[in-house]
Parts: C-alpha cells; structure tokens; sequence
C-alpha cells in the first residue's frame, strides 16, 4: 500500500514536471513566431524565394504541368508548398500566414489557377 502511494506521488510530480516543460516550450515556441513575424513583416516573393530555394522549382514544375485538372493539381502543389512555407514549413523564417498567402499566390499564379 505504501508502495503504490508513492509511486503515484511520483507519477504526479512526473506530471507536474511535464506540465512545466510543455509550458516553457509553448513560451518558446510564441517567442519565435513573433520574430518570424517582425523577420517577414514586409515580406515578398523575392524574399521567399531567397530563403527557400526548392520552392522556386516547385513552382517552375507547376506552370509547366500540363495536366487538366487544375483543381487535383493545386491539392497536389499545395500540399508540397507547405511543407516549405507557413506553419508546418521547414525553416522558422517562413513559418507565418503572410509568408504562406505570397506562396499560395505565387502558386495560383503558376497554375494559371
């Protein structure tokens, strides 16, 4: 009986402990996308480009993709386009919804869409 009190006291301060990590990451977390934003505040296509070079072929691969259905495409682009630029992008300096509505536009653009 012992025994199993104190393991759930220690799965209890194992609990607060996370609880506290998660909390200062998420702080961490907030601290850099308000860098990335004031980074991307006047951001272009130019910049993007500059700092993500991959999408510069994806979008050269899309206006030249002479398939029909446009709406399967922009699914298909869209999807690799995010993991270059916006929340889920692979560098921090892109990860913003201005960052990410450039590339959605570019992307449109490219497919004629």
């Amino acid at each position: 009986m012992k025994t199993s009190t104190n393991t759930l006291i220690t799965s209890a301060e194992a609990i607060n402990i996370f609880v506290r990590q998660m909390k200062r990451s998420r702080t961490r977390s907030e601290t850099n996308i308000s860098r990335n934003k004031s980074i991307l505040k006047n951001a272009s296509l130019t910049d993007i480009l500059k700092i993500e070079p991959e999408f510069e072929s994806l979008l050269e691969t899309a206006r030249h993709d002479t398939r029909k259905n446009r709406d399967k495409l922009y699914v298909i682009y869209k999807h690799r386009l995010q993991k270059l630029v916006g929340w889920h992008g692979r560098n921090e300096n892109l990860q913003s919804s201005q960052a990410y509505r450039i590339a959605i536009n570019a992307l449109c653009d490219a497919l004629q869409y």
